[in-house]
C-alpha cells in the first residue's frame, strides 16, 4: 500500500463534493454512536459500503476536483477498504450471527469512527477553499499505518522448558532394574532434551548459547493417510530448508510412520561428513528430476499391511485365529471353575442338580438362604426412604448421616448376594433344559428345521461360539447412527457374556447335572492344566495382532539408506520363489529396512529432529484426580527417556533392559495401535469382552518400572488380559497397558505445548469430512486446564461450502503462554499453522480425478490402510498443494528480508530462518484487524477457535 500524493490546494471545483461527502458522513449510522444492546451490526456496515460506492460516484461525477479526489482516493484506500473488505467477508460467511463477531464489529467502528470525523472536518475544510487543508490531510495520512507498520513483530523470544504443571514424579526405583536408577524430574529431562537440540543447532551453524524459541513439528493420527498427507508437506519444508530449522518432531500414530521414517533414515549411522542439511536434501529434494530413493520406497510398499504375498496373508490368518484359541483358552478357567463351585455346593449338601421347582431344591441350604436374603433385601429397601428422610440435612459426621451412608451400602451388597444366589437357584433349570436338548426331549411346535436346530446342544453350542464373529462384522458394516447400529452392537455386547454362560451349562450339565456322563475329576485336571499354562507361560502381547502389526510397519517405514535385515524364513522363501541371492539388496533404490531399531540409538546423526513417539496409558481404574476422568495419560518415548506425568519417566536404557522388545518399531506400532479394547476416552466399555475374546488388542503391555523387573514366570498373562476385559487398570499394576496416543490426544500437539515452543507446525490427517477441527478442540482444552495455555486462531477459511470445499488448506493463530514466576508477569507469545485434510479444487488435475472417483476424497476411512498408487500420490500430492500455498508470492514476497537472486531457480528457498517465514504468514494470514499489528491497542476480547 503506497502512501497518498500531498493535497492540491482546494479550488472551487472541490466545493459541491466535498460538501455533499462531507453530508453523507455526518448523516450515516456507521458515523454515529452504536448503543451496544441496541442498533443493526449489519446495516451499519453496509452503510459504509454504500458510502464507498457514493465516493466512488461523486469521483467519476467531479473529475476537474483535485484536492477532493486525492483525499477521496485516500479514504477509500486506506480508511475504509481495509474494514469493508472484511466486513463483507464476515456478512457472506454468517458471522454476524456471532456474538463475538459483533462485538468484535462495534469495537472496530468504535475506533474507526474518529478517524471519519477526522476526515469530515478535512472535508469542511476543503469545501471552504482553505489553504490548511493540506496540512490537515498530512497530519491524518501520518496517523494511518505504514507499509512497515504492517508487518508484525513476533514478541519476545521464548525459553522452552519442560512444563513444571505436571510435574511427573520422582523417587527410586526397585533395586533389581539397575542400580542407581530414578524416576526422572522436570528439570533432568528438559536438561537431556536441550542439550541434544542445542547440540543439533550449533551442526547447523547457530552462534547461539542459551536455547531460545523452540519450534515444533507436529504429525497426527490418522493411519497412512496421515503418513502420505504429512509427507507432502515435509517435502516442501525440506525443499525451502526449513525442516532443518524444527528442534522437535511430535507424532502420533499414523503421523507416527512418517516420523519413524524420518529419525531412522535420517538419523541413520552414514560414512563421511555430510551436512545435515544435505542428509536431508538427499532424502527428499528431487535432484535432476528423479525422485528420491527415499519417497520411491515409501511409495512401492504403501500397501504395507498386505506385503510378502501370499506367505504374509497366511500368517496374518494364522496370527488371528491363534490369537482367538489363546484368548478362548485364557478365559475357558472362568466357566470352568464356576462347575467346579457347583460341584463343591453338591458334594456339602448346600445345592441340588434338579429342576427348579423340584422339593428336593426348596430344601437346601442355598434356597433357604435365597429366601431369607431375599426377605432382609427387601426390608432394607423400603426402610431406605425412611433412613434418607431422618439423615436430610444433617452434618456428615452425625449418626443420622453415618446410618444412612451404612444402610446404603448395606442395601447394595444384600443385592449383588441375592443376585448371585437367584442365578444359583434358576441354573438347575437350566440344566433341565440342556438335558431335555441333549436327549431330545423337548416338545416344540415350530418348523421341522428350527426345532431341529434348537434340538441339538451342537448346533446351539456352535450358533453361540460363531455368534460374537458374526454379529461383530455385521455391527461394523452397519451404517452409524442407525436403528440396525443400535441393536447389532447391543446383540454383539451380550453374545460374549452368552458364550461364557453356554460353556458352563454345556459343562456343568455333563459333570454335575440330572444326568452326569464326564467325571468331575476330568474337568479339574482341564482348568488346573489350563490355568497353570496360561498363568506362567503365555505372554498376551506375543498372542496380539501387535506383533505382525509392527512387522509390517517396518518393513515400509524403519528404512534406511543401506541393505535390509530380512528374517531366514522369509530370504529363503523369497530365494525360493524368485531365486535371489542371499546378498542382494531389497531393492535397486538401495533402500533397505530394518527389523530391530534401540530407541536409545536412534538419530546418531542429528540431522532429524528431536523425536517424541506419543503414546496412551490406560488408567481406567487409577484414583489420580488430575485424569479427570479421561482414562489415559500421556505417554511418551524417547532417546533419552520414557514415560508420562503419572507414570513416571525413566531413562530409555533402562527400559530397554526392563522390555528388550521395546525398540523404535514396537513404540511406533504400538503409538498407531487404534484398534484396542482400551481406548483411554474413546473406549467402548461395553464392548470390552467380545474385543478381547476377538483379539482386537493392537495395544501393549509394558513392564511397570515402578513395580520391578520382569522374569520369565510373570510375563503379561491372563491376570492382564482379564484386566484389559474388565478396565482394571492403573498405574500401580504390574505392567501398563499402552495404545494409541490419538486415544488421549490426536495432534501430537500436547507435548510441544508443555515446552513452551515459540513455533509450532500441526499437521492433521485425521478423518474429518466435516471439517470441524475437533481434535485441535480437545487439545485447546486439555492446554488451558492443564497448562493455562489459550488460543487465538480463526478456523473459518477451513469451513465447506456448498461443493464441500475449503478456501484454505491451513491457518494461522497464536499462542498465549501463561507468565512464569521469573518473568515481568506477560504471556509469552507463540505461533501456529494449523493443516487440515482440505480440497479447494486447485489441486493438479489427477488429484482431482481421483476425487471425481472417489467422492469421500481426503477424508477416506482410516480403516483403509492399503493404499495403490493413485491414491498415495493423490495424498502426497494434496500435502504438497497444502504446503506450496503458504510459501505463495503473495504471502511471501512482501515480508522477504532478503529477496532472492530473480535469476536464481524458482525452486530455490525463499526464507533463510522459521522466524522470517512465521513473521510473513503473520502479517499475511492474521486479519487486518489484529492487535498485532498495533501492539499499543487492546482488543475488545481475544479471538477463539
Amino acid at each position: 500500500m503506497s502512501n497518498p500524493q500531498p493535497l492540491p490546494p482546494p479550488t472551487a471545483d472541490d466545493k459541491v463534493p466535498a460538501r455533499i461527502l462531507a453530508i453523507e458522513l455526518e448523516t450515516r449510522i456507521a458515523t454515529q454512536p452504536l448503543h451496544y444492546r441496541s442498533g443493526d451490526e449489519e446495516t451499519a456496515a453496509k452503510s459504509l459500503k454504500t458510502l464507498f460506492d457514493t465516493t466512488r460516484d461523486l469521483l467519476a461525477e467531479h473529475t476537474e476536483a483535485r484536492a477532493f479526489a486525492t483525499a477521496a482516493i485516500f479514504l477509500l484506500n486506506q480508511m475504509l477498504r481495509p474494514n469493508t473488505a472484511r466486513w463483507h467477508r464476515w456478512m457472506v460467511d454468517g458471522k454476524f450471527n456471532s456474538e463475538l463477531s459483533r462485538r468484535q464489529f462495534r469495537y472496530e467502528l468504535q475506533l474507526l469512527r474518529p478517524q471519519l470525523k477526522e476526515f469530515q472536518e478535512l472535508l469542511d475544510i476543503i469545501a471552504s477553499g482553505e489553504a490548511k487543508a493540506t496540512a490537515v490531510f498530512a497530519a491524518l495520512v501520518k496517523s494511518q499505518p505504514s507499509v512497515d507498520e504492517r508487518r508484525v513483530d513476533l514478541g519476545p523470544s521464548v525459553r522452552p522448558r519442560f512444563a513444571e504443571e505436571v510435574e511427573p514424579k520422582s523417587g527410586g526405583l526397585p533395586e533389581g532394574i539397575k542400580e542407581g536408577a530414578a524416576f526422572l524430574t522436570a528439570q533432568q529431562i528438559e536438561k537431556m532434551e536441550h542439550a541434544t537440540i542445542r547440540q543439533r543447532r550449533v551442526a547447523l551453524g547457530s552462534p547461539e548459547t542459551e536455547l531460545q524459541n523452540a519450534s515444533g513439528l507436529c504429525l497426527s493420527g490418522g493411519g497412512i493417510r496421515s503418513a502420505t498427507f504429512s509427507l507432502g508437506i515435509v517435502q516442501v519444508l525440506a525443499r525451502q530448508g526449513l525442516f532443518e530449522k524444527f528442534d522437535y518432531l511430535s507424532t502420533v500414530s499414523g503421523g507416527g510412520y512418517l516420523g519413524t521414517f524420518l529419525t531412522s533414515y535420517l538419523g541413520a549411522a552414514r560414512t563421511g561428513s555430510e551436512k545435515i542439511r544435505d542428509v536431508i536434501n538427499d532424502a527428499f529434494v528431487a535432484q535432476s528430476g528423479r525422485e528420491p530413493d527415499a519417497i520411491r520406497h515409501l511409495r512401492n510398499n504403501s500397501r504395507y499391511l498386505i506385503s510378502g504375498g501370499v506367505w504374509a496373508r497366511l500368517k496374518m490368518l494364522g496370527l488371528v485365529l491363534t490369537g482367538i484359541v489363546t484368548n478362548t483358552l485364557l478365559l475357558l478357567p472362568l466357566p470352568l471353575l464356576a462347575v467346579l463351585l457347583v460341584w463343591l455346593l453338591v458334594q456339602v449338601g448346600a445345592w441340588s442338580p434338579d429342576g427348579i421347582a423340584a422339593p428336593s431344591l426348596r430344601g437346601t441350604p442355598v434356597f433357604q438362604v435365597f429366601k431369607y436374603a431375599a426377605l432382609v433385601f427387601g426390608v432394607a429397601w423400603l426402610a431406605l426412604p425412611l433412613i434418607r428422610n431422618i439423615a436430610r440435612g444433617k452434618e456428615w459426621n452425625s449418626l443420622p448421616a453415618k446410618t444412612r451412608s451404612f444402610w446404603e451400602a448395606m442395601a447394595v451388597v444384600l443385592g449383588v448376594i441375592v443376585l448371585l444366589i437367584a442365578a444359583l437357584v434358576v441354573v438347575p433349570g437350566f440344566f433341565q433344559i440342556a438335558s431335555a436338548i441333549r436327549y431330545h426331549r423337548l416338545n416344540l411346535s415350530f418348523l421341522p428345521g428350527i426345532r431341529r436346530l434348537l434340538e441339538s446342544e451342537k448346533a446351539l453350542a456352535a450358533i453361540a461360539a460363531l455368534a460374537p464373529l458374526f454379529l461383530g462384522l455385521f455391527a461394523a458394516k452397519a451404517k452409524p447412527g442407525t436403528r440396525k447400529k443400535k441393536w447389532l452392537t447391543l446383540l454383539f455386547a451380550l453374545s460374549g457374556p452368552v458364550l461364557a454362560f453356554a460353556v458352563f451349562l454345556i459343562v456343568g450339565n455333563r459333570s454335575v447335572g440330572p444326568d452326569p456322563v464326564w467325571l468331575i475329576g476330568r474337568v479339574a485336571f482341564v482348568t488346573g492344566l489350563i490355568t497353570l499354562w496360561g498363568w506362567l507361560f503365555v505372554d498376551i502381547n506375543e498372542f496380539s495382532p501387535h506383533r505382525y502389526y509392527r512387522n509390517r510397519l517396518c518393513e515400509c517405514y524403519l528404512a534406511v539408506p543401506q541393505r535390509s535385515e530380512r528374517g531366514a524364513v522369509r530370504s529363503l522363501i523369497r530365494r525360493i520363489l524368485h531365486g535371489r541371492k542371499k546378498d542382494e539388496t531389497h531393492s535397486k533404490s538401495h533402500v533397505g529396512v530394518l527389523r530391530q531399531l534401540a530407541l536409545s540409538e536412534i538419530n546418531k546423526s542429528g540431522a532429524a529432529p528431536y523425536h517424541l513417539i506419543n503414546c496412551a496409558v490406560n488408567l481406567p481404574a487409577s484414583l489420580e484426580p488430575n485424569l479427570r476422568g479421561r482414562e489415559a495419560d500421556f505417554f511418551a518415548f524417547t532417546r533419552d527417556y520414557c514415560g508420562g506425568p503419572v507414570c513416571g519417566y525413566i531413562k530409555t536404557d533402562v527400559l530397554e533392559k526392563l522390555d528388550p522388545n521395546m525398540d523404535v518399531g514396537t513404540a511406533m506400532a504400538v503409538s498407531g495401535a487404534a484398534a484396542s479394547v482400551n481406548m483411554g476416552v474413546k473406549t467402548l466399555k461395553h464392548l470390552r469382552f467380545l474385543l478381547t475374546l476377538l483379539n482386537v488388542r493392537l495395544g501393549y503391555w509394558l513392564r511397570n518400572p515402578a513395580v520391578g523387573p520382569r522374569h520369565w514366570w510373570n510375563p503379561p498373562g491372563p491376570r492382564y488380559l482379564f484386566r484389559e476385559m474388565t478396565g482394571w487398570m492403573h498405574e500401580k499394576s504390574g505392567y501398563l497397558n499402552l495404545s494409541d496416543g490419538g486415544h488421549i490426544e490426536n495432534l501430537a500437539l500436547y507435548e510441544m505445548l508443555r515446552r513452551r515452543c515459540k513455533f509450532i507446525v500441526v499437521i492433521d490427517g485425521g478423518m474429518e469430512p466435516g471439517m470441524e477441527a475437533a481434535d485441535l478442540m480437545l487439545a485447546q482444552r486439555y492446554a488451558e486446564i492443564d497448562l493455562g495455555i489459550r488460543f487465538e486462531i480463526d478456523l473459518a477459511d477451513l469451513a465447506l461450502d456448498a461443493n464441500r470445499r475449503s478456501r484454505a488448506y491451513a491457518v494461522f493463530g497464536k499462542i498465549h503462554y501463561r507468565p512464569h514466576s521469573d518473568n515481568t508477569g506477560e504471556h509469552d507469545l507463540g505461533w501456529l499453522v494449523y493443516f487440515h485434510l482440505a480440497h479447494t479444487g486447485s489441486e493438479p488435475g489427477y488429484v482431482m480425478d481421483y476425487a471425481r472417483q472417489n467422492p469421500d476424497f481426503p477424508h477416506q476411512t482410516t480403516g483403509d490402510q492399503i493404499y495403490d498408487e493413485a491414491q498415495f500420490e493423490a495424498y502426497r500430492r494434496l500435502g504438497e498443494c497444502a504446503a506450496e500455498s503458504l510459501f505463495r508470492p503473495e504471502i511471501s514476497e512482501p515480508f522477504i528480508a532478503t529477496r532472492p537472486d530473480p535469476m536464481a531457480d524458482e525452486s530455490a528457498p525463499v526464507f533463510k530462518t522459521l522466524d522470517d517465514w512465521f513473521a510473513a504468514l503473520a502479517s499475511s494470514l492474521l486479519p487486518d484487524n489484529d492487535p498485532a499489528f498495533k501492539p499499543t491497542t487492546p482488543p475488545a476480547s481475544p479471538g477463539e477457535a
